[in-house]
């Protein structure tokens, strides 16, 4: 993501910024420790003058394009957008602990609201809440769904986001 959003040498000066165990050497399917993650957040943030929190969402937002580009089974199954982040938890559980057994895993509530509205609960002990903003928020413009998307941050470091489908603007 660094590469496509800023530049290679952006990336590089990130890395060489940070004492990372694995030296920034990643694979699909490597573990890794997360105290690495918030050096690499914290040196980009450094580096270009982007905050942190938009640094993850940003992430979130591509995590979303890849998933959809190497998973199209994962979004299309989906009828729509409620359904589709109905199923995060559950799919996403079961794709990462294939590979990672011992992974420690954000989780996900949803619930159905009257009026349309629709409300997804993140939690995980790795706070990155603005990811799964970043996530939604593609989702969103994926589906094509006019929604606003409310988050309100939770006492355990979680957040709610409620999403709200906008009035349809006829043009007659």
């Amino acid at each position: 993501m660094v590469e496509q959003t800023y530049s290679d040498s952006v990336a590089d000066a990130m890395i060489d910024a940070c004492d990372l165990p694995s030296q920034g050497a990643y694979t699909t399917v490597g573990k890794y420790d997360p105290h690495e993650l918030a050096q690499l957040v914290e040196s980009l943030s450094t580096i270009t003058g982007v905050s942190p929190d938009e640094i993850l969402y940003t992430f979130g937002r591509a995590m979303f394009a890849e998933k959809a580009a190497r998973y199209p089974w994962s979004i299309d199954n989906a009828t729509d957008l409620y359904s589709y982040l109905e199923d995060v938890d559950t799919t996403m559980q079961a794709e990462v602990h294939k590979l990672y057994p011992d992974a420690i895993m954000p989780s996900f509530s949803t619930e159905r609201l009257p009026d349309g509205r629709f409300a997804m609960t993140y939690r995980s002990p790795h706070h990155l809440s603005a990811v799964c903003a970043g996530m939604i928020d593609a989702a969103v413009a994926h589906f094509g769904s006019a929604h606003t998307v409310d988050r309100t941050p939770l006492d355990d470091g979680g957040m709610c986001f409620e999403l709200t489908p906008m009035p349809q603007v006829s043009n007659v």
